[in-house]
Formats: C-alpha cells, sequence, structure tokens
C-alpha cells in the first residue's frame, strides 16, 4: 500500500469527472491502470458511491471558479451567469493543472477561445487580460528585480524593438469603450469596429500595469518587422537603452526597417506603410 498514490487516486475522484463516473459505473474495474492493491480499490469504490462525496467535489468546483473570478474578473463580469456554464464545461474536459488563480485563469482563457466562446467586446476584454495574466508570471518567473532591457543584441538600428514584460494585443472594439469596461463600466451592447486598433500592454516594475493605443503605423512596423510578441536586444550603450528600460517601445528609422515595410506591404498588393519617425506615445488607457 502507498499512502501517497492512494491520496492521488482520492484526488483523481474529486477532481476528474470522468474517472469519478467510471468508478461508479465500472467498479474497480475503472482503477485498473493504477498502481492501487486491492483493499485500496474497495475503499475507492466505496467512496465514489459516497453521497457525501459530493460535498468536497461542490468545495473543488467553487475554488476554481472563484480562482477564475479573480483573474479574469471584467470577462467574468461581461459573462455574467454564463461563467457557471462555461465552468461547468471546462472542468468537464479540463482537470486542474495547477492551483495558483494565474495559471488557472490563463487556462480557461484558452478554453474559451479554442471554443470561439466569445466574441466583439468579451473577445477583447478577455485577451487584454489574458495578457496581462501572461506578464505577470513572467514577472514572478523572472523576479521584479530581473533587468527590464532585453540582453540578446541585434544589429543597431536595425529592427523594432519591444520592451520585456510586453505584448501587443489585437481589439476590434473601440477602444475608449474598453478603458471604459476595465474601469467598471456599465457592459452595454456588443459592438465592433470594422477596423483593428492594437494595444501595448506591458506589466512595470511594481505590479503597475501600462496600456496604451498605439498608432496604426507604429503597430504595423512592429508587426511586420519582428512578429506580434517578439522582444529585441539593446547594443551595451545604445543611446535607446534607457527608454526601453523604463518600459517603453522603439521603433527605429534605418534603411533595412524601412524597406521591410514597404516590401511586405508591396507583396500583399496593398499601399506600403509609412514608418514612424521616433518613438510615439499615443492614447493611454
Amino acid at each position: 500500500m502507498s499512502l501517497a498514490r492512494f491520496q492521488s487516486a482520492v484526488a483523481e475522484l474529486i477532481t476528474v469527472p470522468e474517472r469519478r463516473r467510471a468508478v461508479r459505473a465500472l467498479g474497480s474495474v475503472a482503477l485498473e491502470d493504477l498502481e492501487l492493491d486491492d483493499r485500496e480499490r474497495r475503499r475507492l469504490v466505496a467512496l465514489a458511491g459516497d453521497p457525501r462525496l459530493e460535498v468536497a467535489v461542490m468545495l473543488h468546483v467553487r475554488r476554481r471558479l472563484a480562482g477564475v473570478l479573480t483573474a479574469l474578473p471584467h470577462t467574468c463580469r461581461l459573462l455574467g451567469d454564463e461563467v457557471v456554464s462555461f465552468m461547468n464545461d471546462y472542468g468537464e474536459s479540463h482537470p486542474p493543472r495547477s492551483s495558483y488563480f494565474v495559471e488557472e485563469g490563463l487556462a480557461f482563457a484558452d478554453f474559451l477561445r479554442a471554443e470561439r466562446k466569445l466574441t466583439g467586446l468579451r473577445a477583447d476584454v478577455l485577451a487584454l487580460e489574458a495578457a496581462a495574466l501572461e506578464l505577470e508570471l513572467e514577472v514572478e518567473r523572472d523576479g521584479d528585480a530581473a533587468p527590464m532591457t532585453p540582453t540578446t543584441a541585434l544589429s543597431p538600428r536595425t529592427h523594432p524593438r519591444l520592451a520585456p514584460r510586453s505584448r501587443l494585443v489585437d481589439i476590434w472594439s473601440n477602444p475608449e469603450r474598453l478603458a471604459d469596461v476595465l474601469r467598471g463600466g456599465p457592459a452595454a451592447e456588443d459592438e465592433t469596429s470594422p477596423t483593428r486598433s492594437t494595444l501595448f500592454v506591458q506589466r512595470r516594475r511594481g505590479g503597475e500595469l501600462r496600456i496604451e493605443a498605439l498608432d496604426p503605423a507604429l503597430a504595423e512596423a512592429i508587426r511586420l518587422c519582428t512578429g506580434t510578441e517578439t522582444v529585441g536586444g539593446v547594443d551595451p550603450g545604445d543611446d535607446d537603452a534607457a527608454a526601453l528600460a523604463e518600459g517603453g517601445y522603439v521603433v527605429f528609422t534605418s534603411e533595412p526597417v524601412a524597406t521591410a515595410a514597404h516590401d511586405a506591404r508591396t507583396n500583399s498588393g496593398t499601399a506600403p506603410v509609412p514608418v514612424p519617425q521616433s518613438r510615439d506615445r499615443t492614447r493611454r488607457l
């Protein structure tokens, strides 16, 4: 008999609905894949049939829901009562991987996106909150005292660069409407714009979350030359290193950048994108 293996099996009965149903329907046959002795299997079969087990199941489900509500508060507010239904579907197909609410929130966000559960404003709010959670994990992994400037050098002044712990997030809702929701404003009727907007999201030192709506040309230049989530390097002594250390985004307008943006647009059959001549800060949400 192994106490650790038995305890793990008990946890599965509580957290994995498929295992619980199988044991109730098939008895010890459903436990043959586990390294347990006959006595342990008998105990687990009896436990699965005990109605008091549902109390533990209910507490587990509520703990997971509380984690998601903490991690994705604005998304859950927009979902309203639907969040319970979505959580039930999520719990059926996604056994818990972590008890940490940030990781649970990201897993639930992945589920909603994979199942295409949300559209419009709700999808944009989810994308923004998921990006913030990813950045929070990066801060915790690297430590708040970690350098805020990248260490891998690129050819100087030839590529756009994003600061560490930052993301570009595409939205189709009105940025001001989105900002109002994030400030706790009412969830009005869903609305989307035919034009994509791009937000710059960064987790600053001390945990502050910075969100800015980027000028379209600046966002397109970064996207075309480096990819949505690419972080470039800063050469030692670079004049712009201090700006990146503050958490800024920097676009360099040397010929390779202008050519890359122009070629990408020309090959796609549309007009070239003008590359900004300096770092451009726009609306801060």
